[in-house]
């Protein structure tokens, strides 16, 4: 449904409107359909997200010699005391349902004379890694549940929409605001909406994200008074292919469970070294190792040695990756494939129970924009993909019965624009973001410490914002606002966590401590758009001020 309001904006309504492409997204789209009218917005086309890049696969406990429980275990250890069992256990016992839908709308899993394959990734004890087109699971499920969403008629797909601010009504959401490419804004009016719009990969220098992970849902749910949790836990994948350029193409862990060694420029293996698991240790352990041997070796790349595989092995297995070594002059059969930590899920995000409830009425979230739980301190390989499908089904099943009880929006709202500091000028943002990119990935990429935090905290307060709205705004102002945003709340979570746990490891706190810090932290915005942090009691999220709980 369409019309125009009074200033010209035009508007749509829907039952439920969600944010974000992604798997999480699509799957999201497709159950909420069941309940009513869904209008489906995407930053850029529908075919173009972070799950297109997913090389790993799904873990999903299915060969006889495993079960639910080892992979819950396995996922509850990797997530170092902080993830839910709650959460866990639903999300894993759900994986075999996931799978047999994926399998009867067309996803051909890869298999060996009709039995699936299974690969093994870091933390796993067990092989459960389930693949589609060897290194190309992601896209493989993305090319489906877009299809599926285009032909359903109850879904309507809005592609190029940037959505800049949530709409609230006093304390409940009620849709989005949405900016075209050329410039335009569009009212979305919605029972319940859904922010599924990724992670934030691109506010740190190095990143294995594509362009475009800016964060974007967490800064709207903020501004609109949504919380957000568990923000100083950036996972920084191991073993991104070193090249020039920001965009470091991802080297799936998988190829180190093919027998993929990690080794420095002279052959020695190292891991071994670190961890009894060696090469497939957390993800977590990896990234802090390689970069002590990068420190021992004067800044030299550490390196994965695929050479002693059988002969064409690696080309058949990951198609993308070795023509991705080949396009940056690396040939994987002959040579060691250069590699760097970088950038690459966002374990925090919006705070939702189960349901995909945030706490702030009608929003809800899921896949990576969303906190659940399931994750904890550090996300077991492959847990994502599964989290998506099978949460972003349950926060579409929430938001179509929730919007379909509720009553029918009466008004149009007016919109109100974020008042903004930065000029429009495409040198002056792109310098800004480069810095801010710069400052997290030197003082809170893979090590922090307090000196180095509060450096961040202090250059992130120098960015002003102005009394004057901003006239004539574009994307890019907007999208730096909440990548300015973002990076304050990632670095004040980081500097209330006085210990390293996970993917967040402090030099100055390097132990982990469970009798204070065994809990998350919790952030919001003031009424004055100051941030605010509060520590959450473990599993209860009995909220009280940081204060409290200062040692």
């Amino acid at each position: 449904m369409r019309h125009r309001s009074s200033k010209g904006v035009q508007s749509k309504r829907a039952d439920v409107l969600v944010i974000g492409s992604g798997v999480a997204g699509l799957r999201c789209s497709l159950a909420a359909s069941q309940h009513g009218r869904v209008i489906l917005t995407c930053k850029d086309s529908l075919d173009v997200s972070n799950s297109q890049y997913a090389q790993g696969g799904i873990a999903i406990p299915v060969d006889n010699d495993d079960d639910v429980a080892a992979h819950i275990d396995d996922t509850i250890t990797t997530g170092c005391g902080l993830s839910d069992r709650t959460v866990v256990a639903f999300v894993i016992g759900r994986a075999r349902h996931a799978l047999d839908e994926l399998r009867s709308w067309g996803v051909a899993f890869d298999d060996c004379d009709g039995e699936l394959s299974l690969g093994r990734e870091g933390g796993h004890s067990r092989n459960r890694i389930v693949h589609a087109g060897g290194d190309s699971t992601g896209k493989a499920l993305s090319d489906v549940l877009t299809d599926r969403v285009r032909a359903t008629d109850s879904i309507e797909v809005c592609e190029h929409v940037f959505i800049t601010d949530l709409i609230v009504n006093g304390r409940r959401c009620v849709g989005a605001i949405g900016l075209t490419e050329s410039n335009e804004r569009l009212r979305f009016l919605a029972n319940r909406t859904v922010i599924a719009s990724g992670g934030a990969g691109d506010l740190f220098l190095k990143t294995t994200n594509p362009p475009g992970a800016t964060a974007d849902g967490w800064a709207i749910a903020l501004r609109a008074g949504a919380s957000v949790r568990d923000l100083e836990f950036m996972q920084f994948h191991p073993t991104a292919l070193l090249t020039s350029s920001p965009r470091h193409p991802l080297i799936s862990e998988a190829v180190r469970g093919e027998g993929g060694l990690l080794v420095d420029r002279n052959g020695w293996r190292f891991m071994e070294q670190y961890h009894p698991m060696a090469e497939l240790a957390p993800r977590d352990v990896v990234s802090r190792a390689i970069c002590q041997e990068m420190k021992k070796s004067d800044g030299m790349p550490m390196n994965i040695d695929v050479r002693h595989l059988p002969s064409g092995l690696f080309a058949k297995r990951f198609p993308r990756i070795d023509k991705a070594c080949r396009d940056h002059g690396f040939d994987p059969a002959r040579e060691l494939i250069p590699i760097c930590p970088a950038a690459h899920y966002a374990i925090g995000g919006i705070k939702v129970d189960l349901d995909g409830r945030s706490t702030l009425d009608g929003l809800l979230a899921c896949g990576e924009a969303a906190s659940t739980g399931m994750h904890g301190a550090n996300r077991l390989a492959s847990n994502s993909l599964l989290e998506a499908l099978v949460l972003g089904e349950v926060t579409g099943n929430t938001a179509g019965r929730d919007a379909a009880a509720g009553p029918e929006l009466s008004a149009i709202l007016p919109i109100h624009r974020l008042k903004l500091a930065i000029r429009d000028e495409t040198t002056l943002l792109k310098e800004s973001k480069r810095q801010i990119q710069e400052l997290l990935w030197k003082f809170c990429g893979v090590e922090r410490d307090c000196e180095g935090l509060e450096r961040a905290a202090e250059v992130l307060s120098s960015f002003t914002m102005s009394n004057e709205e901003a006239s004539g705004e574009t994307r890019a102002t907007r999208e730096f606002a909440n990548i300015h945003l973002v990076a304050r709340a990632i670095v004040a979570a980081a500097l209330t966590r006085t210990e390293s746990r996970g993917v967040h490891f402090r030099r100055d706190f390097p132990e982990l401590d469970d009798a204070n810090w065994r809990r998350r932290i919790e952030l919001g915005l003031s009424p004055t758009g100051d941030l605010t942090s509060y520590v959450c009691d473990g599993d209860c999220f009995k909220v009280r001020p940081r204060a409290d709980q200062r040692r």
